[in-house]
Formats: C-alpha cells, structure tokens, sequence
C-alpha cells in the first residue's frame, strides 16, 4: 500500500516528521511537489502566459493612451 501526504515542513512538527521518515530511504519516496503535476491548477497561469496577458495589457494601455494624447 502506498500513501501520499502533504506535510507542512515551515512547522516545527513538520520538519521533525520529514526528519524521521528520511532516515527510512528504502521505504520512503520523496516527491518534490513541483515533480508532483505537470499541469497547472484552476485559477493559476503559466508564467509565459501571465507575461503575455501583462504584456498585451501594457500594450494596449499605451496605445489607447497615445491615442488619446493626439
């Protein structure tokens, strides 16, 4: 059987946990949460598309600004 937990390693109870269970290599598996999911949850963008939402925003502010200025 194998389990998947999320442990809060910031708390003093969480550091001491993942203290433990790395002393157990053989049985225990480490995943880093950025290797957990390839894809990107709800509500969140990729950092390439939050560049191009930013990028296209600042662009149309500027011209809609310049316009505006003429």
């Amino acid at each position: 059987m194998t389990f998947t937990v999320k442990i809060n390693t910031n708390t003093p109870a969480g550091k001491r946990i993942e203290k433990q269970l790395r002393r157990y290599p053989e049985v225990v598996q480490f995943i880093e949460p950025t290797v957990v999911s390839e894809t990107i949850p709800e509500g969140y963008v990729s950092l390439k598309d939050g560049f191009d939402q930013v990028r296209e925003h600042v662009k149309s502010v500027y011209t809609n600004d310049s316009i505006s200025k003429k």
